[in-house]
């Protein structure tokens, strides 16, 4: 079939929220991440905020009907910034969450401000895995992307010094070895907007400015 660029399908959430990350999956699904507030509904359901700002996730088969939506977040302002689809389909997004906040059976606590999450959801978009990374300051993912052999990379900003799971770690531009089977790559640097990719190497790409280490 020849690509005209013609719209296949267009859909909107019924509600208050911002869509902020898209990704593709092999078999022509698609999954979005953002933030919400009070309610909103893609079309598998209402969900409801638990207090300011949640993010969620919502999978979309190739025509557009949505398969499943999923939400997370606590009493203050989280949300989700990125979103990837591995090569088993499952669906993992990242971002920034307060306080504390359930995701399946895991509860995650922020170390201080906002913490990273990085939340993998199943097929029916039931949480497989939450995981949590952060600083007593100010830490956000803004990108995500899966590799082959379950390889993930996250990106983001941190007010350091923060722990992948091999030793606390400050500076700018740090490579992290395997973390709970992911291999994670972090930059201590500021982000204003940042998109990545893996292959047989990571890709970076964003708006970046240095932190002054003194």
């Amino acid at each position: 079939m020849p690509m005209t660029g013609e719209p296949l399908w267009a859909i909107r959430g019924d509600g208050l929220g911002s869509a902020y990350a898209v990704a593709a999956g092999p078999d022509g699904s698609v999954a979005v991440a953002g933030v919400f507030r009070d309610t909103i509904d893609f079309g598998a359901g209402p969900m409801a905020s638990a207090g300011e700002n949640d993010g969620f996730a919502a999978l979309f088969d190739e025509d557009g009907n949505c398969v499943w939506s999923a939400r997370f977040g606590g009493p203050f302002d989280d949300g989700a910034n990125a979103v990837t689809i591995d090569e088993d389909g499952e669906v993992i997004v990242t971002g920034s969450f307060q306080g504390t906040i359930q995701v399946g059976i895991e509860t995650l606590v922020s170390a201080g401000s906002y913490d990273v999450p990085v939340i993998g959801l199943d097929g029916q978009g039931e949480p497989v895995r939450a995981l949590r990374f952060g600083s007593p300051g100010f830490d956000v993912g803004y990108g995500i992307a899966a590799g082959p052999g379950g390889a993930l990379v996250v990106m983001g900003s941190s007010a350091g010094p923060i722990d992948f799971g091999g030793g606390s770690r400050t500076g700018i531009m740090q490579d992290f070895s395997q973390c709970r089977a992911w291999r994670i790559l972090e930059t201590l640097l500021q982000v204003a907007e940042a998109h990545c990719r893996i292959d047989k190497h990571a890709a970076l790409i964003g708006r970046f400015k240095t932190v002054d280490q003194a």
